[in-house]
């Protein structure tokens, strides 16, 4: 994930950082937002970034959460991840994905991904504050009270 307020920790232990792409769209309901592409290494691991180039600037504004389009800033990163996925020609053997923020990973996989390739990986999902997530899930437009 590409957050201001998440960049300078995860750079700071990331080795080798190289933009690799500029040219990767992912889509947000009818329009297509162009990315960029960013690839180093952590403890001798691949590391991706993806830096949106989103209109709404949904991941330059110092915090993770707790905006009034959470619903659309999370939905958005939870497209493009596996996006990059498929297009990089990676299957993973598992995707692990945290909390609200990335929860939409797992239907869009199933619904949109699978079909397309990425059949073999397996999903695994975790919730570190079930009364936090049930609390911001109630309270989001789409299914709020």
């Amino acid at each position: 994930m590409h957050d201001d307020c998440f960049l300078e920790g995860a750079v700071a232990r990331c080795k080798g950082l190289k933009f690799i792409s500029k040219t990767d769209s992912f889509p947000t309901a009818d329009k297509l937002f162009r990315n960029k592409i960013w690839v180093g290494t952590v403890e001798g691991l691949p590391v991706y970034f993806i830096e949106p180039h989103h209109l709404a600037k949904f991941f330059w504004r110092g915090q993770f959460n707790g905006e009034n389009d959470d619903f659309k800033h999370f939905s958005f990163f939870s497209h493009a991840a596996p996006e990059l996925l498929l297009r990089a020609g990676k299957k993973p053997d598992i995707i692990h994905h945290h909390d609200q923020q990335t929860a939409f990973v797992a239907p869009l996989y199933w619904d949109l991904y699978a079909p397309r390739g990425l059949n073999t990986t397996r999903i695994f999902f975790t919730c570190h504050n079930a009364e936090f997530l049930l609390q911001e899930v109630m309270t989001m437009p789409i299914l709020g009270n």
